[in-house]
């Protein structure tokens, strides 16, 4: 009975694993990028749903 050593060069896998995770952290930075402008933009867009109205009344003249 013979036994057999099967060795694996890992290097490969472990750049590719590597690529991997930065690309999903590039991803989450980007998520995260568009997810505050959106919430910027809401913002700018209920402060001016807010103020409008009243600016939108013509004043009584006195």
């Amino acid at each position: 009975m013979g036994f057999a050593k099967i060795t694996h060069d890992l290097t490969e896998r472990m750049r590719a694993e590597e690529k991997r995770l930065q690309a999903a952290e590039g991803l989450r930075r980007s998520e995260e990028q568009f997810r505050n402008l959106v919430q910027g933009v809401e913002a700018v867009e209920n402060r001016e749903r807010f103020l409008t109205p009243s600016l939108l009344v013509p004043s009584k003249p006195t």
